[in-house]
């Protein structure tokens, strides 16, 4: 492909799902861009701006979750795919997308995010790095297909195909929080640093881009060990540690089930 195009892209959302897919070259998408992200961000993610979608809660009610699915076709005619999530597992209003809300998801995980109040972008240089490395990378498929392959809302009902499996990873993190916090609040305080020093240390992180449910559990599990691990050594109390742990882990989403 010469130097400069772009390949064939695609977009397609989920009809009836009550989230709108806005895509690049429409004012909806640069004026979300503008109101969401500051100056230093929008110059950042500008490579890939075309290859980034925007979903907006045109529903009733908060999303929690959403999956959006990258197929790419080489010039050779190899298909492959990734996916890119954005979520929340707690129920907490200021984690959730509301209606009239909007989320940014790109071909990676770096740059998604909610829209909202404009914060700074962490390290924009290399993120802008990146994002042009990652410009680079999907210009020289011959195509790309960009679809909205799964929402769930903060009732826990989802929609769409799923061919990413959200449904069963979602269940998977929420299982391993909810069991993480019984456990640690169950072990005397004393006990707690070793024990979640033991579930970081021992974790084995699956290579894998698309993890097996068991994988999934261990992986989020460790994450949210290393959270806790965190918020114990800097607790001034064993009080404060226990309110740490039900704010950040103590607010569980209701586990996603299939809608109507």
């Amino acid at each position: 492909m010469a130097a400069g195009s772009q390949p064939a892209i695609s977009y397609e959302g989920l009809p009836g799902s009550g989230v709108a897919l806005i895509t690049q070259g429409s004012s909806d998408f640069r004026t979300a861009l503008e109101f969401g992200l500051d100056a230093a961000g929008r110059k950042a993610i500008r490579p890939v701006e075309p290859f980034l979608v925007i979903l907006r809660n045109d529903a009733s009610k908060p999303i929690a979750a959403a999956v959006v699915r990258y197929e790419r076709v080489s010039r050779e005619g190899r298909r492959t795919s990734a996916n890119s999530i954005w979520l929340t597992t707690q129920n907490l209003e200021r984690r959730k997308a509301h209606p009239g809300e909007k989320i940014l998801i790109g071909p990676f995980g770096g740059f998604s995010r909610l829209l909202r109040d404009r914060p700074a972008w962490q390290d924009a240089a290399a993120a802008s790095s990146d994002a042009a490395r990652r410009a680079a990378e999907f210009a020289e498929e011959a195509e790309v297909r960009i679809t909205l392959d799964s929402v769930v809302f903060d009732d826990g009902t989802l929609l769409g195909p799923d061919k990413a499996g959200l449904e069963w990873k979602l269940r998977e993190y929420l299982r391993a929080e909810r069991e993480l916090r019984d456990e640690i609040l169950r072990l005397p305080h004393a006990s707690r640093r070793q024990y979640l020093t033991g579930i970081v240390e021992g974790a084995e992180y699956a290579v894998e881009l698309e993890l097996q449910p068991a994988d999934a559990y261990a992986a989020h599990r460790a994450g949210a060990a290393r959270v806790l691990l965190n918020l114990l050594e800097n607790a001034p109390s064993e009080a404060q540690f226990v309110v740490w742990v039900n704010q950040v882990i103590g607010n569980p989403l209701p586990d996603p089930h299939r809608g109507a």
